[in-house]
């Protein structure tokens, strides 16, 4: 069962009323209650009525909620709660946050695990797609080497492998879409092809995720150590979500391979390409059902380096 909960019409009001959210609109014959106890995030496509009661019950039961202007995924916005007084974890995140050399270091290890996941993703795919074994194993094999070579660099060396490893990655990735897709690597702002619609839509949600597995363990998800930190962006989620992107990339290959949605369901204009309402219901649909393994890996990876920030504490008062 899906836990998100997507508001996609125009005129929408939400309310709380008890322990449910009410949705209600105009075109519906009757409001519709949706208990709170299954929501982990509301998703907002459009502009909605609520009031802060609301936005308030969401933060103290810790429910996500994310706003996304007209499928804009970089004017996107999150709001949820604190899930954590811990004010003595985010006060050592920021001293190891000060700290150049372990801020290298932990970039170094995020830019080499990012990249061996894209190998072990292209090495799976070529392994179920004779068709394009080849070029992906081979592309494989130059993203294990462009991993290797990320180990002790410097936070600027890093970006320019980061970008080496995207064109043999995508390079590669665009071998397993159909023609229809006119997929021919990563683009956006706005995305160009509706195969980069969805993986900005599945990146966005994916930080928006994230922010609560960390607020969850008692970090500030604004202050990163590979992603600089920048007005409203939760640096540290961008950071975690690098460990994450393979997860949304195999998604969106298997919701192309099997035609959960098709080409038609986009529109192209001067301004990008868009996925239209009738999409939007397949994809979210989709997406919830795989939102709660996303959540568990999100926490999963929040704890690990909650712990590897207090045992670097720990090492530091000797």
């Amino acid at each position: 069962m899906s836990n998100v909960l997507v508001l996609d019409r125009r005129g929408t009001r939400l309310d709380a009323e008890g322990q449910h959210l009410i949705v209600r609109n105009e075109k519906f014959d009757r409001p519709r209650s949706v208990p709170i106890a299954q929501i982990e995030q509301v998703i907002a496509l459009c502009s909605l009525d609520l009031s802060t009661t609301v936005l308030g019950k969401l933060s103290s039961q810790q429910i996500g909620f994310t706003f996304i202007p007209n499928g804009k995924t970089d004017q996107a916005w999150f709001q949820i709660g604190d899930c954590s007084g811990n004010v003595h974890r985010k006060i050592m995140q920021a001293q190891a946050w000060q700290n150049d050399d372990l801020c290298e270091y932990w970039g170094a290890r995020l830019v080499k695990a990012r990249i061996q996941q894209q190998a072990r993703l292209l090495q799976r795919l070529g392994r179920s797609h004779p068709e394009v074994r080849y070029p992906s194993l081979t592309a494989s094999g130059q993203l294990r080497e462009l991993a290797r070579q990320a180990e002790g660099r410097r936070r600027a060396e890093l970006l320019g492998l980061e970008g080496a490893a995207a064109a043999v990655y995508f390079g590669a990735l665009k071998q397993h879409f159909a023609d229809s897709w006119q997929f021919q690597g990563r683009n956006r702002r706005p995305p160009k092809d509706p195969v980069n619609v969805m993986l900005s839509l599945g990146y966005t949600l994916m930080t928006a995720i994230t922010v609560r597995a960390l607020l969850r363990n008692g970090l500030d998800p604004l202050l990163g150590f590979y992603h600089q930190p920048s007005y409203g962006r939760p640096s540290l989620a961008c950071d975690l979500v690098e460990l994450m992107r393979c997860h949304v990339d195999a998604w969106v290959v298997d919701v192309c391979a099997k035609q959960t949605l098709t080409a038609d369901y986009f529109k192209s204009d001067d301004k990008g390409c868009h996925l239209g309402k009738a999409g939007r219901g397949h994809f979210y649909k989709a997406w919830g059902g795989q939102a709660v393994g996303y959540a568990h890996l999100a926490n999963r990876i929040a704890m690990i380096w909650r712990r590897r920030l207090e045992a670097w504490y720990e090492q530091c008062r000797g």
